[in-house]
């Protein structure tokens, strides 16, 4: 399994980094179709859509929609 940081994004509330998942076990049934983590605050939730966990990190740190 292979994560590696996305994007970062800050606002008024901290700081959220967004981290790119892969899973590369042979038994991985989505191996070839990543997922997207969201850290904030000590919490990490995952998201298959990439647009999804952009949209989780700029709600919880207050950043615009335009970041």
């Amino acid at each position: 399994m292979g994560r590696e940081q996305y994007l970062s994004v800050q606002g008024p509330n901290g700081t959220a980094t967004v981290y790119e998942v892969t899973d590369d076990s042979a038994s991985a049934s989505r191996a070839w179709e990543p997922a997207y983590e969201v850290e904030f605050s000590g919490s990490v939730t995952r998201y298959t859509s990439e647009g999804e966990a952009i949209m989780v990190a700029q709600q919880v740190t207050g950043a615009p929609d335009n970041y």
